[in-house]
């Protein structure tokens, strides 16, 4: 069964806050990804947030859904 992701069903963007307050919390929690990032699954969603941790916190570099363009979101890690 899909889901869709809509942001007219109450607490749509739930998932999406909780995974980045897990983040902010645990920095070191998310599973090792490529280019010294992090990642950590969208509850209830085929989305991981990719992060990488920081002195200051964390910077986040993509909400990437599990089935589309893999790694596209790793050109932004250069820059940093």
């Amino acid at each position: 069964m899909r889901q869709k992701m809509s942001l007219q069903r109450p607490g749509a963007l739930a998932g999406e806050a909780g995974a980045v307050v897990r983040a902010l919390a645990f920095p070191m929690a998310g599973s090792p990804s490529a280019s010294n990032t992090r990642r950590v699954i969208v509850k209830g969603f085929p989305f991981s947030v990719v992060y990488r941790p920081e002195a200051e916190g964390v910077i986040v570099f993509a909400l990437a859904h599990h089935s589309r363009q893999p790694n596209y979101w790793r050109s932004r890690t250069r820059a940093r």
